[in-house]
């Protein structure tokens, strides 16, 4: 069963397994993500000020996603589907022992950034957008 229009903040739903989830408009603020393992969906949701320090994004699908302030140190997104997501002053970088945030084997489809630091332009072209 989807989880719908439900507001996490400040902790990840610890009696939600983040693995074969299905989330749809939620939004999750503050959240920190340190070492969690996702593969779950995400449709229409938000992620605002959330740390994603070594957060494994797995063969994760993200529809319509977007993260505004949020922090990718040193994790990944790897074998993702990421459709029309907008990433908004995001950081994307290193880890405290050098290393690299990653998106091997992603798909990126229509996906736009503004001010962020660290997300490759090719993946992600900058764009104006619409607040």
């Amino acid at each position: 069963m989807p989880i719908e229009n439900e507001v996490f903040e400040n902790c990840a739903p610890e009696e939600i397994s983040w693995e074969d989830q299905v989330f749809v408009f939620c939004t999750f603020r503050g959240i920190r993500g340190e070492g969690l393992h996702n593969d779950a969906s995400f449709i229409d949701c938000t992620f605002e000020q959330c740390d994603f320090y070594l957060c494994m994004f797995n063969v994760a699908a993200l529809v319509g996603v977007t993260f505004k302030h949020c922090d990718f140190h040193g994790g990944s997104f790897a074998g993702c589907r990421l459709v029309e997501c907008v990433f908004d002053n995001c950081n994307f970088g290193n880890d405290n022992m050098g290393g690299e945030w990653r998106a091997d084997g992603s798909r990126w489809y229509g996906c736009s950034q503004r001010d962020c630091e660290g997300l490759d332009t090719e993946l992600v072209p900058v764009r104006s957008l619409d607040c």
